[in-house]
């Protein structure tokens, strides 16, 4: 991952309130988010992440709109 792509995901898990605060609301793991930033946000939270936080789908997954 691209040091912009994790700063973008890093944005955008602060605007939502936290990795607590996203964990809580998705039924997944605080680890499991703090994952997002080395992976990447994955598909089926990616609308409502970069939506909801603010930050372009194409910044959090580049490889998916290059």
């Amino acid at each position: 991952m691209k040091k912009a792509q994790r700063q973008a995901t890093e944005l955008a898990i602060k605007n939502l309130g936290g990795a607590t605060s996203i964990a809580k609301r998705y039924g997944i793991s605080v680890q499991a988010v703090g994952h997002w930033t080395k992976r990447g946000v994955p598909l089926k939270f990616l609308k409502e992440i970069a939506e909801e936080g603010r930050v372009a789908r194409e910044r959090l997954r580049p490889d998916l709109y290059a």
